[in-house]
């Protein structure tokens, strides 16, 4: 895998007075297609079902609903999980 070819996105989940309760990236490369999440607690985990923060959901009727992620910067990212790591 080149890392040069490397593509990482963020979008916050819960956010509640700005700050999230999760952050959430996607990474996509030649070679990769990942989405993880992160929170205060927790360090990076998989869980391909949160593309629905870029994409949106459908629901058992085949009604989709619009992307349930907000944006957020790559600072802003940076700076939220560099404060949690202190506690992986």
């Amino acid at each position: 895998m080149k890392k040069t070819n490397l593509k990482i996105e963020y979008k916050v989940k819960g956010l509640i007075n700005n700050i999230p309760s999760a952050i959430v990236r996607k990474i996509t490369g030649d070679d990769i297609f990942k989405i993880e999440y992160c929170n205060k607690f927790q360090s990076w985990k998989e869980n391909p079902e949160l593309i629905s923060c870029w994409w949106g959901s459908s629901d058992s009727d085949g009604y989709g609903s619009p992307p349930d992620g907000d944006d957020i910067s790559l600072d802003e990212a940076e700076s939220f999980i560099k404060s949690w790591e202190k506690n992986w």
